[in-house]
């Protein structure tokens, strides 16, 4: 900052200007500033001339400083007086009591937040950092670069001021229409061309997503809702077992019920007794019969007097339509439709009682043969549905909105109709830009913990693709013990957007880190300590970086190439009990803010190897050997989709068969 001053009244004396303290200052140091401003002059000829001017808009001082140390020169620098870190004010951990309430995480706003990153940090004091000796002239050169055209620019976002004038040699760092991946939205509706491109299923590795822009999405996720409440019933009666064992045939829906006692006035409406609503609504959650009496409407859903005891009519219904997809899955069925295998009607006994089960703890009267039936199917389904490991038996669901960040608007479901009141009350839905996905209920957890991994990669060139994986990832806990009892989103995301505003869990365990943050190094010394050490290398990493190759190979007509271009992206992945990690986003502009201990460390080292010559050529040919962090496609394994792609040893490029 002394130098900038300085500067400014070298400038100033001249000009002829200033008091006379100030003119006699400046004659005393003439000769010296003279010699500033010529080496100033010079250095900025020096940088037009070699193409080593740049622009970066946002913070990225560790970018700044490490194109600064190989020569170059930045446009319109300003020295920015270090503000101290502020940090939130911490709520307490919240507590239980919020099981079917969802709180959202920010204000549901409608802003677009085109896919950047959701995990904006608040940057720690780096005071500390060096003090450069040419700070005067560093200022003069960029003064006089004021009117150049950079050969490099960052930004946060892609520019229309910038990226709407570029010329063919100025290298950015934002490709046009790179939101077919970035955004919710555009990262769902691609992975379900995946398999065009191998013999891949997105849903080995992305949780089953619905975009909610229409009736036939809706109805879509509806049907996957009702599926996955069925299994979810068969699993609490295997892991349960039965409260009272009947005859088969007391109550198999084919016979009429047994008579129930009068059950007293109910204060509060079953769960889906709900208001008139319209019809659609109304025919997605299966409608009501308003002749039948309150005690028959309840022995017709089996539920049993006060304590809503399960029976045997809803677990044969829930069978029915997981047996029904068995069949569809093996073709047994080709022209039924599983998701019709009940009526509307049936498909509300069924949620009814899984509600009654999962929510209230209900206990379970039937045949204790129907254990074993359902214990046999699930045994089929565990192997037919792809992705029955991620599923427990909340059947919980994470809406988001299509194309925010930050968890903004964020919230978690577990009942159908709390998802269609959102649907048909909010004008997000009518630009058709919600999205519900599957949420992971059996994540793996440290010491109680859940957590998600931030893992980076570098794209270079979409023609033909080049992807650069680094080899270094970082860990984010939450602060809170994992539960599915609670739907706070304190518990259930895990990135800083969140946990910035809460405390840590005092009943957390004490070997989990204070800044919520983990490298990989930690994680895989975790994992060498309980023996599974292996897993790191042989499922999780191939794992992230299969996902992230399908990612970008759905998207790559799509997004609008262009030479000197190249894109850090950051994603997000979660691991279940099996060691598998799975997609759950991808983020533009990921922060780079050092807000732990961690990051402080690996975004320094990541902007530094994302300049150095192994990973982007385009800077410095000479230095292109240099060490690096960055995996290329070429040192990844070549049968990753199957076949679909080879590998060509001659440059460490991916491309399709010709």
């Amino acid at each position: 900052q002394g130098g900038k001053s300085k500067a400014h009244k070298t400038e100033g004396g001249g000009g002829g200007g200033g008091g006379g303290g100030l003119h006699s200052s400046s004659r005393l140091m003439t000769s010296e500033d003279g010699d500033v401003k010529r080496r100033a002059r010079v250095r900025a000829e020096k940088a037009v001339k070699n193409k080593k001017v740049f622009l970066v808009k946002s913070g990225y001082r560790a970018l700044r400083r490490t194109l600064r140390e190989r020569g170059w020169v930045e446009q319109n620098y300003k020295v920015v007086e270090e503000k101290p870190a502020t940090t939130p004010p911490k709520k307490p951990p919240l507590g239980g009591g919020a099981r079917d309430k969802g709180k959202t995480a920010a204000e549901n706003s409608d802003d677009d937040g085109d896919g950047e990153d959701d995990d904006v940090d608040e940057p720690l004091d780096e005071s500390s950092d060096e003090e450069w000796s040419d700070e005067e002239e560093y200022c003069l050169c960029s003064q006089h670069l004021h009117a150049a055209y950079p050969h490099f620019i960052w930004t946060l976002k892609r520019e229309p001021s910038i990226y709407n004038h570029l010329r063919k040699d100025q290298i950015v760092n934002h490709f046009a229409r790179a939101y077919s991946i970035t955004t919710k939205v555009g990262l769902t509706t691609n992975l379900q061309n995946v398999r065009w491109y191998g013999d891949v299923d997105p849903d080995s590795f992305y949780p089953r997503c619905y975009v909610l822009g229409g009736e036939e999405d809706k109805e879509a996720f509806v049907d996957d809702y009702r599926l996955t409440a069925a299994m979810s019933l068969l699993k609490l009666l295997v892991s349960r077992g039965v409260l009272a064992a009947t005859s088969p045939k007391e109550d198999t829906g084919l016979t009429p019920l047994p008579p129930l006692p009068p059950s007293p006035p109910q204060p509060k409406k079953s769960p889906l007794l709900l208001p008139k609503t319209p019809a659609s609504r109304g025919q997605l959650l299966g409608g009501q019969n308003p002749s039948k009496s309150p005690d028959q409407s309840r022995a017709a859903e089996g539920l049993e007097g006060e304590g809503e005891c399960v029976r045997e009519h809803p677990l044969q219904l829930a069978m029915k339509a997981c047996q029904a997809y068995l069949d569809s899955h093996e073709h047994k069925d080709i022209e039924g439709n599983h998701h019709h295998c009940l009526t509307g009607e049936e498909w509300s006994t069924v949620i009814k009682c899984f509600y009654t089960a999962s929510f209230n703890n209900g206990k379970f009267l039937c045949a204790s043969q129907t254990v074993q039936q359902a214990k046999a199917i699930l045994d089929q389904l565990e192997v037919t549905f792809t992705q029955f490991c991620i599923d427990g038996c909340h059947n919980m669901w994470i809406m988001k909105p299509g194309a925010m960040s930050r968890g903004r608007g964020i919230s978690c479901k577990v009942r159908l109709e709390d998802v269609l009141d959102v649907l048909a009350t909010s004008r997000v839905h009518k630009d058709g830009k919600w999205v519900i996905q599957k949420y992971i209920e059996r994540p793996m957890l440290i010491y109680g913990t859940k957590f998600d991994i931030r893992q980076w990669f570098l794209v270079t060139d979409w023609n033909p693709l080049t992807m650069w994986m680094y080899k270094e990832c970082y860990l984010r806990f939450s602060g809170q013990p994992y539960s599915l009892d609670d739907l706070d989103l304190s518990i259930h995301l895990c990135n800083n957007s969140i946990q910035k505003y809460y405390e840590n869990s005092p009943t957390r365990a004490k070997e989990l880190p204070k800044e919520n943050m983990w490298d990989s190094t930690t994680f895989q010394n975790y994992l060498n300590d309980r023996g599974e050490g292996d897993m790191w290398m042989s499922t999780v990493y191939p794992g992230m970086k299969q996902a992230i190759i399908h990612s970008l190979l759905v998207v790559q007509d799509e997004v609008e190439h262009r030479k000197n271009t190249f894109e850090l992206f950051g994603a997000d992945f979660m691991i279940t009990e099996d060691f598998r990690p799975w997609l759950i986003e991808i983020n533009c502009s990921p922060t780079m803010e050092s807000s732990t201990m961690v990051t402080a460390r690996m975004c320094r080292e990541v902007l530094e190897d994302t300049v150095k010559g192994y990973s982007l050529p385009v800077f410095d040919h000479t230095l292109s050997h240099s060490p690096s962090q960055w995996l290329s496609t070429e040192e990844m394994t070549s049968n990753v989709l199957q076949g679909t792609l080879r590998l060509h040893t001659s440059s460490p490029n991916w491309s399709r068969p010709t």
